[in-house]
C-alpha cells in the first residue's frame, strides 16, 4: 500500500508528459537540489568512477569518496543499463519495505497486543506534523507560525519516503541497529550485535548525520538501562554495545579524514546551517505521535518496562536533547 501511495504522483507525472518534455523523475519543491546532487553522483558511479567530483562549482577539486550509496546504486545503473531515475525509484521501493518490515519488528518489542502495534505502525509510517493547522491558522488570523515540517522533511516519514530514498534507507538502517541490539541482549548472542554494527557502518558511509543520532542513543539506552538495573551491565552486555558503536567508527574517521584532506568537500559541510525551532514549532511539526507520547510518557527508570520501550525512551530523549544542541 505504502509503494503504490508513494509511486502514484510519479506514475500521474509520467503519463502527463507530453512527447515534446521530459520527466526528470522528481516531484516536490524540496526534492529537487538534493536530488539532483545524488543523481550526479550516481552517473559519476555508471561511467565507472570510484571517487566522486564536486560538479556543482567552478572551482576546481579533488575527486572524493563520499557516498557508498550512491557509488553503489551508480555502479548497477551502468552494469544493467538502467535508466538512474529507474534505479534511484527502486532503490526508494526497497528502502521502504526494509523500514516497515523493522519498525514493525523494532515496535514489536515494546508492545505486546497486536492492534496496537499495528496502529503504531501506521503513525510511524503516516503520521505527520500539524503543518495544516499552521497554513490554516495563518489564513484565519494573519499569523504565521512556521512548524518545522514546513521546511524539514525528515520529520514526515511519509514525506520522506515521497521524495527521499537514502532517507528512508537512513531510517531502516537506525531501527534495524537498535532492534539489532536489543536482540542481542535478549537472545545472548553476539551475531545480532555484530548485524546491528555493520549496519551503523553502512548508515556511516551513506548518511554520516543520522549517526549522530544513532550511536547516543545506543549509549543512552545502555545508561538507562544500567540505572534501572542498579548494576553495571555484565562483559557480555558491554562488548554487544563495542559492535554497535565500534563498527561504524573507521567510516566517520575516514570521512573526517576526507573533509580535512579536500578544503572544498570541508566548506560544502560547513556552509550547512540547520535552524532550531522554538520548542513550539518543533512540538507541532511532529504532531500526534509526539503529543501521545507527552500524554502516555511515565518516566526512563520505570522498572519492569521492556527493553523496547527503554530504547524507544531514551530514542527520544537524544533527539530532543540534539535539536537545541548547539
Amino acid at each position: 500500500m505504502l509503494l503504490l501511495v508513494a509511486w502514484t504522483p510519479y506514475g500521474i507525472a509520467y503519463r502527463k508528459t507530453l512527447s515534446t518534455e521530459q520527466f526528470m523523475g522528481l516531484i516536490g519543491r524540496d526534492a529537487i537540489d538534493d536530488n539532483n546532487v545524488y543523481l550526479a553522483l550516481m552517473r559519476q558511479a555508471a561511467e565507472g568512477k570510484v571517487l566522486f567530483s564536486n560538479n556543482f562549482t567552478p572551482e576546481p577539486n579533488r575527486p572524493a569518496l563520499f557516498n557508498f550509496i550512491y557509488l553503489v546504486l551508480g555502479r548497477l545503473a551502468g552494469a544493467t543499463g538502467w535508466s538512474l531515475d529507474l534505479v534511484h525509484r527502486l532503490f526508494g521501493g526497497l528502502s521502504i519495505v526494509l523500514l516497515v518490515l523493522v519498525t514493525y519488528a523494532f515496535i514489536a518489542t515494546a508492545i505486546r497486543k497486536p492492534w496496537y502495534r499495528r496502529m503504531a505502525l501506521v503513525l510511524a509510517c503516516f503520521g505527520v506534523g500539524f503543518v495544516w493547522l499552521a497554513q490554516l491558522g495563518y489564513r484565519l488570523t494573519g499569523i504565521h507560525s512556521k512548524t518545522v515540517d514546513s521546511w524539514l522533511v525528515e520529520t514526515s516519514l511519509f514525506h520522506a519516503m515521497l521524495v527521499y530514498p537514502h532517507f528512508v534507507f537512513s531510517a531502516a538502517l537506525i531501527v534495524g541497529s537498535l532492534l539489532f541490539l536489543l536482540k542481542a541482549e535478549r537472545a545472548g548472542r553476539y551475531a545480532p550485535a555484530l548485524a546491528g554494527g555493520l549496519f551503523a557502518a553502512i548508515l556511516a558511509a551513506s548518511h554520516t548525520f543520522e549517526v549522530v543520532v544513532l550511536l547516543p542513543t545506543a549509549v543512552t539506552y545502555f545508561l538507562l538501562d544500567g540505572m534501572v538495573r542498579g548494576r553495571i551491565p555484565d562483559p557480555r552486555r558491554w562488548l554487544y554495545m563495542v559492535l554497535i558503536v565500534g563498527l561504524p567508527l573507521p567510516v566517520l574517521l575516514l570521512n573526517r579524514w576526507t573533509l580535512t584532506r579536500e578544503p572544498m568537500w570541508g566548506n560544502v559541510v560547513a556552509r550547512l546551517n540547520f535552524y532550531t525551532p522554538d520548542p513550539f514549532r518543533l512540538a507541532l511539526g511532529l504532531g500526534a505521535s509526539f503529543f501521545i507520547v507527552l500524554l502516555t510518557f511515565d518516566g526512563f527508570l520505570r522498572p519492569n518496562r521492556s527493553a523496547g520501550e527503554r530504547m524507544a525512551k531514551a530514542w527520544l530523549l537524544v533527539a530532543l536533547a540534539l535539536a537545541y544542541f548547539p
